[in-house]
């Protein structure tokens, strides 16, 4: 599923291709991969992110296409904890997208450009970053 968007808003950001199955009908949020509601993020006064609503069933492949300025890389950023939304709510995996540390163990995401050796394959580049990373463990 990729859903095509124009800009992050509720009503563009929730169409999909007329043969995909609409998301609320075949999941809940408890079975959602990630599910938000409301969605929002502002700087300044601008809304980059206004009020999104979208789910994503377990075990699809999902994208965000759109062009600049969209927020696809704001609504990442605040998927993965690493930019606070100023309004609404969403889970990933169950957990909420307040306590990220409950749910990044279990996740992979690519925002923007990914650093790739340009020398290796794909599943080298997958080994030598698997073999560079530092695991981190959530405190009990």
């Amino acid at each position: 599923m990729i859903a095509t968007l124009g800009r992050m808003t509720p009503s563009r950001a929730t169409s999909l291709p007329n043969n995909s199955p609409s998301p609320s009908r075949t999941t809940s949020p408890d079975s959602a991969a990630v599910s938000v509601a409301g969605l929002t993020k502002t700087y300044g006064g601008n809304a980059v992110v206004d009020r999104l609503s979208f789910e994503i069933p377990r075990g699809v492949v999902a994208g965000f296409v759109g062009p600049n300025g969209a927020g696809k890389t704001t609504t990442m950023a605040m998927l993965l904890g690493l930019v606070r939304p100023t309004g609404g709510s969403g889970t990933v995996l169950g957990a909420p997208l307040s306590t990220p540390v409950a749910y990044l163990g279990r996740v992979g995401a690519t925002i923007e450009g990914p650093a790739l050796w340009p020398g290796l394959t794909g599943e080298q580049n997958l080994r030598a970053g698997a073999a560079t990373a530092t695991a981190v463990t959530p405190s009990a």
